[in-house]
C-alpha cells in the first residue's frame, strides 16, 4: 500500500483531495462538480491506473465518474475506461481498484446499450474477462466475484448495486435508481451479452465443481446472483440443473416433470421418491458447517419452478427435526423460503398452514416474521389458483383451506387481544389503542443525528487512535440509525418508539389479499386503528398519518392500503381527505412522492361500486374527480413541476395525476379525466352515478 501512494506524484494527490473537499460540499454548483471532475480526469489521465490502488483517489474517482454520470458528461467516462482497459484486470483483484472497475463499468453498461462505438469498447473489455484463464483466477478473488455479480446484474438490466448492500461510495440514485432502475426503458432487458456471460461463467463453474463452489462465501454469493437472473438460461445451465447436480438428482428426468406439471398446469403432490433422493443429501449436506450452501439454496428453493423441491425439503427436514427445533436454528432461513413457494402444492401447503397456526403464539415470542408470513404469500397465491380456470382444484379442497386460513387469520387477530385494534397492536404492541404514535425515526427529526467526524481526517499520531474511536462508534450508530429507518428503533416484540417487525411483515401480506372474506375484519381495524374520528380527534389522525408516511414501514402499510384495488375507495378518500394541506409537503420527499403517485392511480382508474360486504353506496364519479382536483390544486403549479421532472418518483406522479395537462389547461384536464372515467364506469358492474 505504501509503495502504490509513493509512486503517485504529491501534485496528483493534492488536486484529489481538493477535489474531494467540493464533491463532499452540500454548497457546490452542478458546474462546480462536474468542471472539477472533468479537470481531474483530465490531469491525472496518465496516472488512472495508480489512482485506482490509491486509497483517496480511487474512491474520489469513483465519486467523479458518478457526478459525470449523472449530470450527462459521458465523453470523460468513456475516454477513462479506454485508458484503463489495459489494466482492468489486474485491478480486479484490488481492493480499491476493483471498487474502481465495478464502478467505471456499471456506468459504461449502461451507456454501450445507446451507442454502438461504446458497446464496443465495453464488449472487449468485458470479453477479455471472460477469458478461461483470466475466468478462474477471478473466481479465486473476493473482490473480483463481486465484479463478475455486478456484470450479471447489469447484463440482465438489473441495477448495478443491491439497495441493501451499496456500496459506500456509490450513489443510491446512479446505482440503484438510474442504471437499470425504474423509469429506465430499458429495466430487465437482457443485452446480447448476457447469454455468453453466464454460459462462460456456469462452465467455469462446473469445472471448479458446483459443490465445492457452494463452500466458498464469496463464490457462493455468485452462484447465487446467477440463479436468480438465470431462470429463462437453457436447460443445461437453468436453476434446475444446479440443484439436480447438488442433490446428485439426474437433471433431465426433473426438468421433463417440471415442464409436464408447467405445461399441464397441474398441482404437485408429494413425492416421496424424491424426498428420499434429498434426504440421503440433506443430512450430508454442509448447511451446519458452510453457511453459503445455505444461502445458495435458500436463492434456489424460492424460484417459481423450483416448487417441486422446496415441498420435499420441507417434509424431509420435518422428517429430520422438529418444528420446535427448525424455528429454534439456522434451518428456519430454508425453510422460510420453501413456505413462500409451495402455492402449488395443495395438500403440503394446508399442512404447513395449520402447523403454523397451531404454533402461533411461540413463533411471535421468538420473533419469527418472516415464517409467520411467507405462509401468507403462498396462501395468496393459492387463492388465485383456486379460482383461476386453468387449474382443476376439487371443491372439497378448496372449502378446507378457506377454513384454515380463516383460522389463521382469526388466531393472529386473538393473539393481540384486540378484535377492533389488531392491526394496529400487530404494528405497535407498546402502544395502547388510542395512545399517540411517536417515532423517533421519523425523517424530519433527523437532524439530531450528526456525524461530524465520519470525514475527518489527521496526520497527529497522538490523535489518530482518538479519532478512530470516534469513527468506530458513529459507524455504529449510522447503521443502527439505518436499520431503525427500515423497521423501527427496536427490531423485537413490545419495541418502543417503533415498528414490530413480526405484525409488520404479516400485516403487509394480509393486505395483498382480494377476497373481502379475509379483507374485511383488516379493513375495518384499520379504519378505527388510523381513521376513525369517533376515536381519535382529528388533529391527532392527520398527524399519526404524516408521521407514518415519514417512516419506511408506515409507508409500506399505507402504500399497501391504497394499492390493493379490493379495498372501496371510500377508505382511500378519508386518507386522502386527511393529508389536506399537506400534500405540498408530502410531494418534497420520495416517499411521499411514491404515495400520492398510489393516490393518483387509485382515484384515476377505480370508481367506488356499491358494496354489500362493507354496506358502502356507489360514489360518483365527480368525488374522484374533486379529490384529484384538491390534490393537484397543492402541487399543480409550474414550478413544482420543474422539481418533480428530477426523479424517477417525480416522473411517475406527474404521470399519475397529468400535471403537465392541467396545468396548460384545467377544464380540458378535467373533460378528458370525466370522459376517461366513465369508459371504465361502462366496465364496472352496479349501478353508479355518473354526474
Amino acid at each position: 500500500m505504501q509503495s502504490e501512494q509513493s509512486m503517485m506524484p504529491k501534485e496528483i494527490v493534492s488536486q484529489y483531495e481538493r477535489a474531494s473537499a467540493i464533491f463532499e460540499d452540500k454548497n457546490s454548483t452542478v458546474n462546480e462538480l462536474v468542471d472539477t471532475a472533468q479537470t481531474m480526469l483530465e490531469q491525472s489521465k496518465q496516472y488512472l491506473e495508480n489512482c485506482c490502488r490509491h486509497p483517496l483517489c480511487s474512491r474520489t474517482l469513483e465519486e467523479a465518474l458518478q457526478y459525470l454520470y449523472q449530470f450527462g458528461v459521458t465523453y470523460p467516462i468513456i475516454s477513462a475506461l479506454q485508458s484503463l482497459s489495459p489494466h482492468i484486470l489486474n485491478l480486479c483483484f484490488h481492493p480499491n481498484g476493483s471498487h474502481c472497475v465495478q464502478t467505471i463499468l456499471s456506468l459504461v453498461s449502461r451507456l454501450s446499450r445507446d451507442n454502438q462505438n461504446t458497446s464496443m469498447v465495453y464488449n472487449s473489455v468485458v470479453q477479455d474477462l471472460l477469458v478461461e484463464a483470466n475466468l478462474k483466477d477471478l473466481l479465486e478473488s473476493q473482490h473480483a466475484t463481486q465484479i463478475l455479480k455486478m456484470l450479471i446484474r447489469v447484463e440482465a438490466g438489473v441495477s448495478p448495486e443491491d439497495a441493501k448492500q451499496k456500496r459506500r461510495h456509490s450513489f443510491y440514485n446512479i446505482m440503484c435508481e438510474q442504471i437499470f432502475g425504474k423509469g429506465d426503458p430499458l429495466q430487465n432487458k437482457k443485452s446480447e451479452l448476457f447469454t455468453v456471460l453466464m454460459k462462460k461463467l456456469f462452465k467455469q463453474l462446473s469445472k471448479i465443481g458446483l459443490n465445492e463452489c457452494i463452500r466458498i462465501p464469496d463464490v457462493a454469493s455468485l452462484v447465487s446472483t446467477y440463479i436468480i437472473h438465470g431462470v429463462d438460461m437453457e436447460e443445461m445451465y437453468s436453476p434446475i440443473y444446479i440443484i439436480c447436480t447438488l442433490l446428485k438428482l439426474d437433471p433431465a428426468v426433473y426438468y421433463a416433470r417440471i415442464q409436464k406439471i408447467v405445461s399441464e398446469k397441474l398441482t404437485i403432490e408429494p413425492d416421496e421418491e424424491l424426498n428420499q433422493k434429498i434426504k440421503e443429501q440433506y443430512t450430508q449436506q454442509m448447511f451446519k458447517d458452510y453457511p453459503s450452501t445455505q444461502y445458495v439454496f435458500e436463492n434456489l428453493l424460492v424460484q417459481q419452478n423450483l416448487q417441486l423441491f422446496a415441498q420435499s425439503f420441507i417434509q424431509v427436514m420435518l422428517k429430520e427435526s422438529s418444528f420446535q427445533e427448525i424455528i429454534r436454528s439456522n434451518s428456519q432461513f430454508i425453510f422460510q423460503k420453501c413456505l413462500s413457494n409451495i402455492y402449488n402444492c395443495p395438500q403440503t401447503l394446508m399442512q404447513m398452514l395449520a402447523l403454523i397456526t397451531d404454533n402461533l403464539s411461540e413463533l411471535f415470542e421468538l420473533e419469527n416474521q418472516q415464517l409467520t408470513a411467507n405462509i401468507l404469500i403462498s396462501c395468496r397465491k393459492f387463492e388465485y389458483v383456486c379460482h383461476s380456470p386453468r387449474f382443476k382444484i376439487p371443491d372439497t379442497i378448496k372449502t378446507e383451506f378457506s377454513t384454515l386460513l380463516m383460522t389463521y387469520f382469526t388466531s393472529i387477530i386473538n393473539e393481540t387481544h384486540s378484535q377492533q385494534f389488531f392491526i394496529r397492536r400487530l404494528f405497535f404492541p407498546q402502544l395502547s389503542d388510542t395512545q399517540e404514535i411517536i417515532l423517533e425515526s421519523n425523517f424530519s427529526k433527523n437532524s439530531k443525528f450528526v456525524f461530524e467526524n465520519l470525514n475527518k481526517q489527521t496526520e497527529d499520531e497522538n490523535e489518530k487512535a482518538k479519532l478512530i474511536e470516534l469513527k468506530r462508534l458513529e459507524h455504529e450508530k449510522l447503521n443502527n440509525l439505518q436499520t431503525e429507518l427500515k423497521y423501527g428503533p427496536m427490531r423485537k416484540a413490545k419495541c418502543e418508539n417503533g415498528f414490530w417487525a413480526v405484525g409488520k411483515e404479516v400485516v403487509l401480506q394480509w393486505l395483498q389479499f382480494t377476497n373481502d372474506s379475509y379483507l374485511i375484519d383488516l379493513v375495518k381495524s384499520f379504519y378505527d386503528s388510523f381513521l376513525n374520528n369517533n376515536i381519535k380527534s382529528q388533529k391527532q389522525i392527520d398527524t399519526e398519518i404524516i408521521i407514518l408516511l415519514n417512516h419506511p414501514a408506515g409507508f409500506e402499510l399505507f402504500q399497501q392500503f391504497v394499492n390493493n384495488d379490493f379495498i372501496p375507495l371510500h377508505y382511500k378518500f378519508i386518507v386522502a381527505n386527511a393529508l389536506k394541506g399537506k400534500f405540498e409537503e408530502l410531494s418534497n420527499f420520495r416517499l411521499g412522492k411514491m404515495f400520492l403517485s398510489c393516490l393518483g392511480h387509485q382515484f384515476r382508474n377505480r370508481l367506488q361500486a356499491k358494496s354489500k360486504a362493507y354496506d358502502l353506496e356507489a360514489a360518483p364519479i365527480q368525488i374522484n374527480v374533486s379529490t384529484l382536483k384538491m390534490i393537484l390544486e397543492e402541487i399543480g403549479t409550474p414550478r413544482k413541476l420543474k422539481f418533480l421532472q428530477k426523479s424517477a418518483e417525480g416522473k411517475d406522479l406527474i404521470s399519475a395525476f397529468c400535471m403537465e395537462q392541467y396545468i396548460l389547461n384545467k377544464q380540458t384536464w378535467e373533460n378528458d379525466l370525466k370522459k376517461h372515467m366513465e369508459k371504465i364506469f361502462k366496465r364496472v358492474q352496479g349501478k353508479v352515478d355518473i354526474k
